[in-house]
């Protein structure tokens, strides 16, 4: 949702930025649910994985196979951080152009949740 809006006013940097850390924050609460699986896996990683014919593969391999799955995912992650880093510092360049910030928070608060649900309704 954040790429929808252009920072246009001090408005819309703070919607973008409550966007964007809220995306941060759903994905770090999302790695900690894969790390908590990746646990509940390896306990019994054979029973994981299995071929064609029905059979498991075998304790080694399947660790293998796991830790293969779970670094793949780990690179994703990164990627995702790395983008949403690179996002919010960009945001913060674009901050020093609104020097009004005269704005209260009743009205600030009013506009965020305004523009969320026109958003989610569209």
């Amino acid at each position: 949702m954040a790429y929808k809006y252009r920072v246009n006013d001090y408005e819309d940097y703070l919607m973008k930025s409550w966007y964007l850390k809220n995306s941060k924050a759903t994905l770090q609460a999302l790695e900690v649910r894969v790390l908590d699986l990746y646990d509940v896996l390896s306990t019994n990683p054979s029973k994981v994985f299995s071929r064609k014919n029905g059979k498991n593969y075998n304790y080694a391999t399947s660790i293998r196979m796991l830790d293969k799955k779970f670094e793949e995912l780990g690179i994703a992650f990164t990627k995702q951080y790395k983008l949403i880093d690179g996002l919010l510092s960009s945001l913060k360049k674009k901050k020093m152009e609104f020097k009004d910030t005269n704005i209260d928070e009743d009205k600030i608060i009013m506009n965020m949740a305004s523009k969320y649900f026109q958003n989610f309704f569209e």
